[in-house]
């Protein structure tokens, strides 16, 4: 590029930068004033950013409080005073924006993500134990509960004293944190009650049309939500489990305990203290019945289930283990992964659930992995999927056993410690 055409190229940059400058200005306090697009020039970067957030924005809280800046900033309130309230108010808006684009409860608290440990310090007061889990875990899929800072707006953690925080592993978000260069709220991309996409055509199926933009950074790897310890309390304790076990953090600290509300639906009254913790997760749209006993009897009792429902004439599927396929020929069964590779089911299987409601299936058998296999995460996240879930258990000639809401009635005591 030549002398001339650089010139040109900052030129018009420059131009760009202070039409947009003015712009928000005139949105928010109803001024272009030329003097003051040149004094706020050292803060363009921010005002640039507030101007993207405001322009992708439809929300009548934040109109209102823009009226409201405009009369105050013509009754002689400098801007010195309102931009850090304005920016308050489009960052409201904003997360605002997150629940009105998934559907999500407000009473339902997001996870606060930050590229590294350090970033965390301005949002919340960090413990010692809570450093400690940090220098092990992260970047990874854990979540601390901390308790928060001033700066850390109501609306993102539901107005709790605490805020959740992560640090992501993967390459593509850390960029995107480290590029914003502020901490991101920011749930499953999906809509509440879908089963969590692990794919960005998963996202784009469930949100189009809601979303400016979708970056594509892959497919999940594991596709389970991160571990939430709550770090408030004198004991830490895992309010949701993920990939980050009790047994691995028990490497860490000396003391862990288990939220008697992981294995239970919460109380009418109680309080989310947690991402995930009211609100039902990976529901298929139809009944899931999960089946579990000898491989026998499970293969029995499945086959039958399959054909009871065809021919009543429902779509159904069963949704196997790779190496149980061949038990089901003549019906119509998909894998679920490989017994040899457990931490791959739970990806697996959210795949071939959203692919059953792409399809309108409307009874699906699905088999379970044996304890043994089965991480704390994954052991939960089986029985939270719908409160229309059915677990039964095959037991052979003596007849099936069946309970509803299996989750209630698993004999965890509710005061759990893991030592």
């Amino acid at each position: 590029m030549c002398i001339r055409d650089r010139y040109n190229y900052l030129r018009t940059e420059a131009e760009s930068r202070k039409g947009k400058t003015m712009g928000i200005l005139d949105k928010l306090f109803g001024t272009r004033s030329e003097r003051e697009v040149k004094r706020l020039l050292p803060t363009v970067d921010k005002i640039e950013a507030l101007s993207d957030e405001y322009a992708a924005l439809s929300d009548e809280a934040l109109r209102a409080k823009t009226e409201e800046f405009k009369a105050r900033y013509q009754s002689g309130e400098t801007l010195d005073d309102l931009l850090p309230e304005a920016f308050a108010a489009v960052r409201e808006a904003a997360v605002r924006a997150i629940f009105a684009a998934k559907g999500r409860p407000a009473d339902n608290p997001l996870i606060v993500h930050v590229p590294a440990p350090e970033d965390a310090d301005p949002l919340c007061h960090i413990s010692p134990a809570a450093r400690a889990l940090m220098e092990r875990f992260c970047p990874g899929p854990l979540t601390l509960l901390m308790p928060k800072k001033p700066c850390v707006p109501d609306v993102v953690n539901a107005g709790l004293p605490s805020v959740a925080v992560r640090i992501p592993s993967h390459p593509v978000a850390q960029r995107v944190l480290r590029a914003c260069g502020v901490p991101v709220a920011a749930p499953s991309a999906n809509t509440s009650g879908k089963p969590s996409p692990t794919t960005a055509l998963h996202v784009y199926h469930d949100l189009k049309g809601k979303l400016p933009l979708i970056l594509d950074g892959g497919e999940c790897q594991v596709g389970l939500e991160s571990t939430v310890v709550d770090m408030t309390s004198d004991i830490p304790t895992v309010l949701r489990p993920g990939g980050i076990t009790p047994e691995m953090l028990l490497e860490v600290l000396p003391e862990v305990r288990v939220a008697d509300s992981v294995l239970r639906p919460l109380r009418e009254g109680e309080r989310a203290l947690s991402p995930g913790m009211r609100y039902r997760h990976y529901a298929p749209g139809g009944e899931l019945t999960l089946v579990k006993g000898s491989q026998e009897n499970v293969r029995a009792l499945c086959l039958r289930m399959y054909r009871e429902a065809v021919a009543a004439g429902r779509s159904a599927r069963i949704l196997a283990f790779e190496e149980h396929l061949p038990d089901y020929a003549g019906a119509q069964a998909l894998s679920i992964g490989s017994l040899e590779k457990p931490e791959t089911v739970a990806h697996k299987l959210f795949n071939v659930l959203r692919q059953m409601d792409e399809e309108g299936v409307e009874a699906l058998t699905c088999e379970v992995l044996p304890a043994e296999g089965m991480s704390s995460g994954w052991e939960a996240r089986r029985f939270s999927m719908s409160s229309r879930i059915l677990s039964r258990i095959a037991s052979g000639s003596a007849g099936v056993r069946r309970t509803v809401a299996a989750v209630t009635r698993r004999p965890v005591p509710s005061s759990a410690l893991w030592r």
